[in-house]
């Protein structure tokens, strides 16, 4: 194929064949990675809303608290403004720690079984099983967070411009995504867990991800970050790589000792899960200073970036 990239319409080279007949490509003029092929819509709405029965990790209201004080050191330097809409909410837990912090929230997201997990542990009511809420809401949002979600879209720039509408004049955009210029992934490639298609169909750099967004925002700061307490860390994602690498990471996935534990809704992990995400949270913690000197030149686990509606 030419002309492919969902950026800039340029043309692109082969990067590494992935699972499930999916293969990665970047950019050959802006340099951004992504998936071909794209998936239908109705594909992503099948993946995203499972069944009733559904498992997924729980987090606690002071969990959901600790979040939401992390998401309110981002805004509030930035931002007095109390209305925020979280694109692709999942179970609700960021929206709930931000409420608790006195946020008038609302959220959105493809799976009607996680709204609902929203709405009955968290009390969550502003909520709409879609891509976005009504067009009645345009322009009433004074922040609009897409934690982990643009990374799953089959188009960003519009993705973008969506998020835009739904901004007042000035409004703050958080992004988190994750990083395809980090340490991770550079070692260990396509056997990254990132790069698990159709659920992850774009990969940005700090760089690709500023030129998403250049045509409606300006960006007001952006980092990199490894943080040792993320379930997802750089060391246990390392440790799935390995697993990926040798052949036996679906054995592993599917070994009872390692599949979560569930009693009335989402799981948590199970034993052997569980050990070895205390065991890589440890690992991560002693070599801190590594991590932190990877973040700083750019190469952290995750980017986190702020840009303002022009």
């Amino acid at each position: 194929m030419s002309g492919s990239c969902p950026l800039c319409g340029s043309g692109e080279r082969l990067v590494s064949k992935l699972d499930k007949g999916f293969q990665l490509f970047e950019c050959t003029a802006c340099m951004f990675q992504f998936v071909l092929p794209r998936p239908g819509i109705d594909e992503l709405k099948a993946v995203y809303d499972p069944p009733p029965e559904w498992s997924s990790t729980f987090h606690t209201m002071e969990e959901a608290q600790k979040t939401g004080r992390r998401f309110q050191r981002m805004i509030s330097p930035y931002s007095s403004g109390r209305e925020v809409l979280e694109v692709g909410c999942n179970t609700g837990f960021i929206l709930q720690g931000l409420k608790q912090f006195g946020y008038s929230v609302c959220g959105t997201d493809l799976s009607e079984t996680a709204l609902a997990y929203a709405r009955r542990e968290y009390g969550l009511t502003d909520l709409y099983c879609s891509e976005f809420p009504p067009a009645d809401r345009e322009e009433t949002f004074d922040v609009v967070i897409a934690s982990h979600i643009i990374e799953h879209v089959i188009d960003p720039p519009r993705f973008v411009r969506e998020c835009a509408r739904f901004l007042k004049p000035g409004g703050l955009f958080l992004v988190l995504t994750p990083n395809v210029r980090s340490v991770g992934i550079r070692t260990f490639g396509r056997h990254y867990p990132v790069f698990c298609p159709p659920i992850h169909l774009n990969y940005f750099s700090t760089g690709t991800l500023r030129r998403v967004l250049s045509g409606a925002f300006d960006v007001v700061w952006s980092e990199t970050e490894s943080h040792w307490a993320d379930p997802r860390n750089t060391t246990f994602n390392a440790l799935v790589s390995m697993s990926h690498a040798i052949g036996v990471k679906n054995r592993l996935k599917n070994a009872d000792t390692f599949k979560a534990t569930s009693q009335n809704g989402p799981s948590r992990p199970g034993g052997a899960m569980g050990f070895l995400r205390k065991t890589s949270h440890a690992a991560q913690l002693l070599a801190s200073p590594l991590f932190a000197l990877g973040d700083w030149t750019g190469a952290g686990e995750n980017i986190s970036l702020l840009a303002r509606k022009k």
